[in-house]
C-alpha cells in the first residue's frame, strides 16, 4: 500500500477553517430508536413512485417551488430562496453578510452550526446568554454595534425550546437597521403560535424554514429563506444548483399537502407527557415549543448510557451551560413513544401505567402501506403495497402468467400493488416466483404493524367456471401453509405449476400467516390457479379489515 503523502510545507487551509473541527454526527444503528437528531415524525409519501425521470436527468430548477412558497407568504417570487436544507441557507447568508471585522450577535445556547458558519467567514461571534424564558431582548439590544452583520434569533430555540415574540424581532430590526435580522424558524410548526409571517414586512428580516422537521423530510435536504428580494439576491451568486431534482419535486408535492396536523398534535402531546414524567422523577423539563424536550438536573452520560441499553439514543452536550442536560426528540409515533415511556418509567422507578399516548392505534385507512426492496444475485425486486387501496396493480415480473395472477390478487384483495422484478429467467422461473412472494409477504407484515384492530381471520370460496377454490387464512403471526391446488400440467405460460404452490408457501412464511388453500374441483389448470389466487385475496381482504378498535385480536395480547 502506498503511504499517504505528508505536507512538510505546502498548501494550508485558511485560518478560519483550520481552527474548526468537523461536525461528525454519531453513527446510526438501525436497531436503535434514534431520538438525538430532532428529525420529524414518520412520513408517508405515496407520490414517490410517480417521480418523473426528468427530475433525474436535468439540472434542477427551484424557481417553481420558490414562487409557490413565496406566494404562500405574500412575497414576490424573488422573496424566497431554496437550498440544500436550512443549513445551506444559513451558511450562504453568513457568507453573504459576515467577514473579518463583522460580528454575529446571537442568544445562546443555540443551533450549533450558526456560530461555526460565522467563524468560517472570519467573523466574531458575540453571545448573549438565553438559558430559558423570554428572549433577552434588552441584553441583545445593548450589544448591537456598527460591526453587527447578522443578529440571529432561533425560535423555538434549539436545544432549549424557548420562544421569542414578533415584538422582539421588530425591536431588534429597528435597533439594527444595518444588520440582517435572522429568524430561524425551523421548529415553528410545533409551536403554540407561528408568527414568523408577521415580521416579513420588515426590510432587514430574513426567516429560515425547513422541510426537515414538521414535514419529516430531513433526508431530502430542502430548506428556504424568506425576505426582501434584495436581501436574498447575494445568495444566488454561489452554486446555481444546490438541491437535487428529486428532492425539489418530492418537496413540492409535500408543500401542497402541508404538514400532517395530527402528527404535530401528537408531538405536542408527547412533549407534555415527557415533561410530566420528568417532574415525577424529580427532574425538570424546560418549557419547550419544539419537537423535543430538554431535561435538566441529571448526569447526562449515565442517563444516555442507560437509555442506550434500552435501545434509545438521545442527545447530550459538551457546552458548559448544559452539563446537566439531555435532549429527547418526540418521535410523533405511538410505537416509538411507547418504547420511550416504558424505558423512562423503568429507569426512574415510577409506579405508573403507560399513558393513552402509548396505546398503539391501528393505522389509518390511508396509512397501511409498505415498500420492500430485495436485491440478490438472482433477483432485483421493488414492491409497494397499500392494504387500503382500490385494487390497482402495476406488475412486471417477466413472467406473464404471474403478472396476471398478481393483478387479479390485487383487484380481488382490494389492495394496491406495484411490483417490478428483474430475475434470472434464463435459469428458470423459481427464483422470481419465490422472491416476489417473499417480498409480498414482507410488505404485508410491515403494513400490518402490530396487527391491532383487525379481523385477523378470513375465508372465501371462489368458483371459476368448472373450478372452485377455498381459502381460510389467519394472520396469526405463526407461518404455516396447507396447500392442495391439484395442478396437473407442468407449466402455465412461463411458470412451472410447482412454483405456484411454492409461491403461496413463501408468501405465508414471509407474511407470518396461516394459510389453508385448496382447489377441490376443476378440469382446467388455468382456472384452478386463478381461482386459488382470487380466493386467497378475498380471504386476506376480510382478515385485514379494520374493526375500529385498538386491541390485538388474541388472548396472548400479541400476534
Amino acid at each position: 500500500m502506498t503511504p499517504a503523502p505528508t505536507l512538510a510545507a505546502g498548501p494550508r487551509p485558511v485560518a478560519s477553517v483550520a481552527q474548526q473541527t468537523p461536525y461528525v454526527p454519531p453513527p446510526r444503528d438501525p436497531a436503535i430508536l434514534d431520538l438525538a437528531g430532532n428529525e420529524g415524525p414518520p412520513v408517508r409519501a405515496p407520490e414517490w413512485a410517480q417521480l418523473p425521470l426528468d427530475a433525474l436527468r436535468r439540472y434542477p430548477r427551484p424557481a417553481e417551488l420558490e414562487a409557490r412558497l413565496a406566494a404562500r407568504w405574500d412575497l414576490p417570487a424573488a422573496g424566497c430562496w431554496v437550498g440544500a436544507g436550512a443549513d445551506e441557507a444559513l451558511d450562504r447568508l453568513c457568507r453573504s453578510y459576515l467577514a473579518p471585522g463583522r460580528e454575529l450577535l446571537v442568544a445562546t445556547p443555540t443551533f450549533a452550526m450558526l456560530p461555526r458558519y460565522a467563524q468560517l467567514c472570519g467573523a466574531e461571534v458575540v453571545e448573549v446568554p438565553w438559558p430559558e424564558g423570554p428572549l433577552p431582548r434588552a441584553e441583545l439590544l445593548a450589544r448591537v454595534s456598527e460591526r453587527t452583520g447578522i443578529l440571529a434569533v432561533v425560535s423555538p430555540n434549539n436545544p432549549t425550546g424557548a420562544v421569542a415574540s414578533a415584538e422582539d424581532v421588530r425591536a431588534l430590526a429597528a435597533a439594527a437597521p444595518g444588520a440582517v435580522i435572522l429568524l430561524d424558524a425551523a421548529y415553528a410548526e410545533f409551536a403554540d403560535e407561528d408568527w414568523s409571517g408577521e415580521v416579513l414586512d420588515l426590510p432587514n428580516v430574513v426567516v429560515a424554514r425547513t422541510f426537515s422537521k414538521a414535514y419529516g423530510l430531513a433526508g431530502l435536504r430542502v430548506g428556504y429563506l424568506l425576505g426582501a428580494p434584495e436581501l436574498l439576491a447575494p445568495l444566488r451568486v454561489f452554486s446555481p444548483f444546490p438541491v437535487a431534482g428529486p428532492s425539489l419535486w418530492l418537496v413540492q408535492q409535500a408543500a401542497e399537502r402541508g404538514p400532517d396536523a395530527a402528527k404535530l398534535a401528537r408531538v405536542r402531546a408527547e412533549r407534555a407527557r415527557l415533561s410530566e414524567l420528568a417532574a415525577l422523577a424529580g427532574l425538570r423539563a424546560q418549557p419547550s415549543q419544539g419537537n423535543f424536550v430538554l431535561l435538566r438536573g441529571l448526569e447526562p452520560g449515565a442517563f444516555s448510557a442507560a437509555l442506550l441499553e434500552r435501545g434509545i439514543a438521545v442527545r447530550t452536550f459538551a457546552n458548559a451551560e448544559l452539563t446537566d442536560a439531555a435532549r429527547i426528540t418526540c418521535p410523533g409515533e405511538a410505537r416509538a413513544f411507547a418504547q420511550v415511556e416504558r424505558a423512562l418509567i423503568e429507569l426512574w422507578g415510577l409506579a405508573l401505567a403507560p399513558s393513552p399516548l402509548s396505546v398503539v392505534e391501528p393505522a389509518p385507512a390511508s396509512g397501511r402501506r409498505a415498500r420492500v426492496q430485495r436485491s440478490t444475485r438472482e433477483t432485483q425486486i421493488e414492491l409497494e403495497l397499500n392494504l387500503d387501496g382500490s385494487g390497482a396493480a402495476e406488475v412486471s415480473t417477466g413472467i406473464g402468467f404471474l403478472d396476471h395472477m398478481l393483478t387479479s390478487f390485487a383487484r380481488h384483495g382490494g389492495l394496491d400493488l406495484r411490483v417490478t422484478c428483474a430475475g434470472d429467467l434464463e435459469v428458470d422461473d423459481h427464483h422470481t416466483a419465490e422472491d416476489v412472494a417473499l417480498c409480498l409477504g414482507a410488505a404485508l407484515d410491515e403494513a400490518l404493524g402490530e396487527r391491532r384492530g383487525i379481523e385477523r381471520f378470513g375465508e372465501a370460496r371462489v368458483p371459476m367456471d368448472e373450478a372452485r377454490a377455498e381459502a381460510a387464512l389467519d394472520l396469526s403471526g405463526r407461518p404455516y401453509a396447507v396447500l392442495e391446488l391439484g395442478l396437473r400440467r407442468e407449466q402455465l405460460g412461463r411458470i412451472a405449476t410447482e412454483n405456484l404452490t411454492h409461491f403461496f408457501r413463501s408468501f405465508a412464511t414471509a407474511g407470518r400467516l396461516c394459510l389453508h388453500l385448496e382447489v377441490p374441483r376443476g378440469e382446467n389448470d388455468h382456472h384452478r390457479a386463478e381461482a386459488a389466487f382470487k380466493a386467497c385475496a378475498r380471504a386476506l381482504r376480510l382478515a385485514v379489515r379494520q374493526t375500529g378498535g385498538a386491541a390485538v385480536p388474541s388472548t396472548k395480547g400479541v400476534l
